[in-house]
C-alpha cells in the first residue's frame, strides 16, 4: 500500500474509530440506563464519575454523566466496554504518512508546535511570586542551634547559581562575535539554524541553570516536536569545539545541557 501511495504520489492517512476499556476488576453500578459507560445527566454524579455537557453531547438536553475511573460498568459483565470518558474510549490516532525523499509542503497544511499548558508536566518550575516571604518561627527558649553551612537553605532565592539575566544576554551577544564561532559556523557548512533561533535556544538553557528537558525546548522554540532532534544536531555542530560535549543531549531522561562553563572556556568568551 505504501509502496503503491509513493508511485501515485498520494499521501497515507491511519486512523480508527475510538477504543474501549477491558475488563479488568471492574465493579457494576446499578443506573437507570442500558449503555456500558454513561448514564443520563439526571442521575446523581457519583465517585468515579463526571457531567459532560455542550453541543458535541447527543443526550437529552446536552449532557450525560460518564465515568472517568476504569473501574466502573453498568452493565453486564463483558469482555469490554464503550462510551466512557477515559483517553482510550475518547481520543483516537491519526497518523500521516509520505515518502522520505519528498521535502516539498503539502499544499494546504502547516507544521505547528507542540502546545501543551505550562502545568502538564511534572519538570516545569515554578515562578517564585515577589509576596513570598520566608516565615519566621516564634522565639523559643534555650540556646538557639547554630546553621549548618552545608545545608542549603530552604527558603533561599531560587537559581542563584544561575547566571543573571543580563550576564547570559551579554555571553550570548559575545558568543556571535567570537572567532573561534566564526570558524565553527564556516567548518559546519550549510546548517539551516539562524542565529536568532540559536541564540534562543542558549538562552533557554541558560536561564534553566544549563538544562532543560526536551518538551520545555519544544514549547519554548515554538517548532515542531519531530524537528527537535534535526535542531539540535545542527546546535552541536556549531557549538561543540573539537568534540567538547558543550551542548549534549542526554536521550533517556529526554534533557538537553548546556555547559556553560566549557561555552566560554572554548569560544574564549
Amino acid at each position: 500500500l505504501l509502496e503503491a501511495a509513493r508511485e501515485a504520489g498520494r499521501l497515507v492517512i491511519v486512523t480508527s474509530d475510538h477504543g474501549h476499556v477491558l475488563d479488568h476488576d471492574m465493579r457494576l453500578i446499578k443506573a437507570a440506563t442500558d449503555a456500558e459507560r454513561f448514564k443520563p445527566a439526571t442521575e446523581r454524579v457519583a465517585a468515579g464519575e463526571m457531567l459532560v455537557e455542550g453541543a458535541r453531547v447527543v443526550q437529552p438536553g446536552g449532557k450525560v454523566i460518564l465515568p472517568w475511573s476504569e473501574k466502573i460498568r453498568y452493565t453486564a459483565k463483558k469482555m469490554g466496554y464503550h462510551g466512557g470518558g477515559t483517553p482510550q474510549e475518547m481520543v483516537i490516532p491519526l497518523g500521516v504518512y509520505r515518502n522520505a525523499g519528498e521535502t516539498d509542503p503539502i499544499e494546504g497544511w502547516h507544521e505547528v508546535p507542540r502546545q501543551e499548558p505550562d502545568w502538564w508536566r511534572l519538570d516545569a518550575r515554578p515562578e517564585r511570586t515577589p509576596e513570598a516571604r520566608p516565615v519566621t518561627p516564634p522565639p523559643g527558649r534555650g540556646k538557639r542551634p547554630k546553621p549548618d553551612e552545608h545545608t542549603p537553605d530552604l527558603f533561599e532565592q531560587a537559581g542563584k547559581g544561575a547566571a543573571a539575566p543580563g550576564d547570559g544576554d551579554d555571553c550570548l551577544q559575545a558568543l556571535f562575535r567570537s572567532p573561534v564561532y566564526g570558524q565553527m559556523k564556516a567548518r559546519a557548512g550549510r546548517v539551516v539554524i539562524g542565529e536568532e533561533k540559536l541564540q534562543q535556544l542558549l538562552r533557554v538553557l541558560v536561564e534553566g541553570g544549563g538544562q532543560q528537558m526536551t518538551g520545555a525546548l519544544v514549547q519554548a522554540l515554538g517548532i515542531p516536536s519531530i524537528r527537535l532532534n534535526g535542531f539540535l544536531a545542527g546546535a552541536q555542530k556549531l557549538l561543540n569545539v573539537d568534540g567538547y560535549p558543550i551542548l549534549s543531549i542526554d536521550r533517556p531522561s529526554r534533557t538537553v545541557k548546556l555547559n556553560i562553563g566549557s561555552l566560554k572556556q572554548q569560544f574564549e568568551l
